[in-house]
Parts: structure tokens; C-alpha cells; sequence
């Protein structure tokens, strides 16, 4: 007697939740309006990075400058718009080991592994630099600033405590700007 086997086949197509979790992972780790890391992300790479041997590493803190004033007189479209092009800009300055993010309303973050404080100025002078020639393509649109500050941990120096003389920094530019206007 012969019997033949039987053989259930079942095929579901799950492209279309697989493109859902995928966008849900980059919405968990990112932020929407520029495209850059979020504070959480940026948090957790910070808490990896202490533990690392990967040294020096630096950090520039950044605080766009007038945000409120853009958004008072232009409207929060332009401020938003400032926003992405200012994403657009620390993109385009950093390597992609580098975690650039957006850790506040218009505050900006940067860890950079394996950088010195040398080279995380040049970095810093790189984003001014981006910034000075989108302000001079602007036709009408409000220029941009940012105070930057940095800092940077080397072997047994701690991460936050860099941070922390980053954002002092930063705040320093800050206020001396104000002063000089």
C-alpha cells in the first residue's frame, strides 16, 4: 500500500509590519524633526561609551542662539525649519561613529570617540563654518547661530563630568555673545 504524504503550506506576507517596526525602532531612537539621535539615545550611548576603552573621548554641547526670537518673529514653521537645517549641518560635519543629537528644544549634543580636544575644536569650527555659508545663501530667512562648548574625557575621566564642562562652556560663548551685542 502507498500513501502519500501531505504537505500544508501556509505564506503570509509581512513586509508591511516589518516596514512598521522598522520605523518604529527609528522613531524610538531618533529625533523627528532633524533626523538626529534623540536624548535617549544620546544617554545610553553616553552610559556605553563610560565603560568603553575608547579614549579620549570629547563632546561639544551646543544651544541655538535667538530660537525664541526666530520663532517670535518668523513663526515656529521657521523655527522648525532652523531646526532641520541646523540637523542638516551636524550631519554633514561628523564621521558616523560619531552620535550627533538633539537633546532638547534647540540644544544639540555630539559625542565624539577617540577625538581630542584639539580635534573636537576643529570640529567645532567646522560647524561654524557650515553655519556661516548657509547665512550667507539665506535670501530673507533668519541667520543662524550656535553657542558651542566642549570638552573632553580621557582614560579614568568621566563622561559626564566632560559633559558637564561642555554645556559650562557652552554656556560661557552663550552669555559672552549677549555682552557683546
Amino acid at each position: 500500500m502507498k500513501t502519500w504524504g501531505r504537505i500544508l503550506f501556509s505564506n503570509m506576507d509581512i513586509t508591511d509590519r516589518k516596514m512598521v517596526e522598522e520605523r518604529l525602532t527609528y522613531i524610538s531612537l531618533h529625533d523627528i524633526m532633524t533626523a538626529l539621535y534623540n536624548r535617549a539615545y544620546f544617554e545610553e550611548e553616553i552610559a556605553r561609551l563610560e565603560k568603553s576603552r575608547m579614549r579620549p573621548i570629547s563632546i561639544l554641547v551646543m544651544d541655538m542662539d535667538n530660537f525664541k526670537a526666530i520663532n517670535d518673529r518668523f513663526g515656529h514653521q521657521s523655527g522648525d525649519i532652523a531646526l532641520q537645517i541646523i540637523g542638516t549641518i551636524l550631519k554633514s560635519c561628523f564621521r558616523s561613529e560619531d552620535v550627533a543629537a538633539r537633546i532638547g528644544g534647540d540644544e544639540f549634543a555630539v559625542l565624539l570617540p577617540v577625538v581630542n580636544l584639539e580635534m573636537a575644536q576643529k570640529a567645532k569650527g567646522q560647524i561654524l563654518d557650515g553655519i556661516a555659508k548657509y547665512n550667507k545663501t539665506t535670501n530673507g530667512s533668519p541667520p543662524l547661530s550656535l553657542s558651542i562648548g566642549c570638552a573632553t574625557a580621557d582614560k579614568n575621566e568621566s563622561l559626564e563630568e566632560a559633559f558637564r564642562l561642555a554645556d559650562e562652556a557652552m554656556y560661557y560663548e552663550k552669555r559672552t555673545k549677549k555682552i557683546l551685542k
